[in-house]
């Protein structure tokens, strides 16, 4: 067989836990549909209580790997990630489906590109948000002007990153990060990240087939957490921002802008991930009502980022970075809780 490590070949990294055996084929047979012929199918079967692995569909080229023991969904993941040897990679859910010119469209537009770190196309939502489609056009541009442009169209809807085909030698070292979290916005952040190095590029009619279990799927398990376990969940992945930020020498005024900004869009999420507030919605909360609850907020994202905090000061003010990000997150609601 011809190297794998160079020209168009992509791996498809199936991270699969206990999935439901029908939609299971259903998601290989659509791997199998591809009209892209170098296509590695990787599946990592994390060990769980669950049967033996079902009869699968044939194909050309599928690596399967057991795993010793449990692993989580992130670190299932980052095993993946940790064993692509193809220029080109994806990560497909274990229930959902890829139309079938979808890994062909995305690597033709890549090979054209080389500015261009990842290729996606429209998200189908079914089961949970069914009928949804979700799409966000081509991300460019400078690296601060591609992250300030994913925050500002609201990361959880411009996150079609995650569901594309990826770049290897530009995507080479970006996992889903977490300290104290299994894995909420993880790999919104690792959207975030792949945009610090490149352009997204989007295409419009190829699909991305997402299955969501209303009982079973890992967003689910997220929704049914406690507000105090929610809370840490996304202080965690601000502080591992930070990390993304700090790994890729943004300026310090870059990363006061950067993560002040993400920060405002978390705390502005409503619903089951009102970190702020235990009403459905906190928008009309006094400072009063919600100062609790944004204590324990900012607590969490410190203790998170209490490993390697940052260390420079500014040294017009004497007011450090981690200070100045303080004052801006919550000045804004601040001054409009006062009004």
């Amino acid at each position: 067989m011809p190297s794998r490590t160079t020209g168009d070949w992509v791996t498809v990294l199936i991270p699969a836990y206990q999935p439901d055996r029908s939609e299971f084929g259903e998601c290989l047979a659509s791997l199998r549909a591809q009209t892209h012929p170098r296509t590695v199918v990787c599946v990592s079967w994390d060990r769980g209580q669950e049967d033996p692995p079902p009869n699968l569909p044939e194909l050309p080229h599928l690596i399967w790997h057991t795993q010793p023991q449990r692993l989580g969904w992130m670190d299932n993941v980052n095993w993946l990630l940790g064993n692509v040897d193809t220029p080109y990679f994806t990560v497909l859910g274990h229930d959902d489906r890829l139309s079938p010119d979808f890994i062909a469209k995305t690597v033709a537009l890549l090979e054209q590109r080389p500015e261009a770190i990842v290729a996606h196309g429209e998200t189908h939502h079914f089961g949970v948000r069914e009928g949804e489609v979700a799409f966000t056009p081509a991300i460019r541009g400078d690296r601060l002007t591609r992250v300030l442009e994913f925050i500002d169209r609201g990361p959880d809807r411009a996150e079609m990153g995650w569901r594309g085909v990826m770049r290897s030698s530009a995507a080479a070292g970006i996992r889903l990060r977490g300290r104290r979290s299994d894995g909420m916005f993880s790999n919104t952040l690792f959207v975030l990240e792949l945009l610090v190095r490149g352009d997204s590029e989007a295409i419009e009619g190829i699909k991305y087939e997402k299955y969501t279990h209303p009982v079973t799927g890992l967003s689910r398990d997220y929704h049914r957490r406690t507000a105090e376990q929610k809370s840490a969940m996304l202080a965690d992945n601000l502080a591992c921002l930070v990390d993304v930020l700090r790994d890729a020498r943004f300026s310090d005024d870059e990363q006061e802008l950067v993560v002040a900004r993400y920060a405002e869009w978390l705390m502005a999420l409503q619903g089951n991930w009102n970190v702020i507030s235990e009403a459905e919605n906190s928008d009309t909360q006094t400072y009063a009502d919600v100062r609790p609850a944004m204590a324990r907020f900012l607590a969490n994202a410190l203790v998170s980022m209490a490993a390697e905090p940052p260390e420079r000061d500014e040294p017009k003010t004497g007011e450090s970075w981690l200070k100045r990000m303080v004052r801006r997150i919550f000045a804004p609601v601040l001054r409009q809780r006062h009004a």
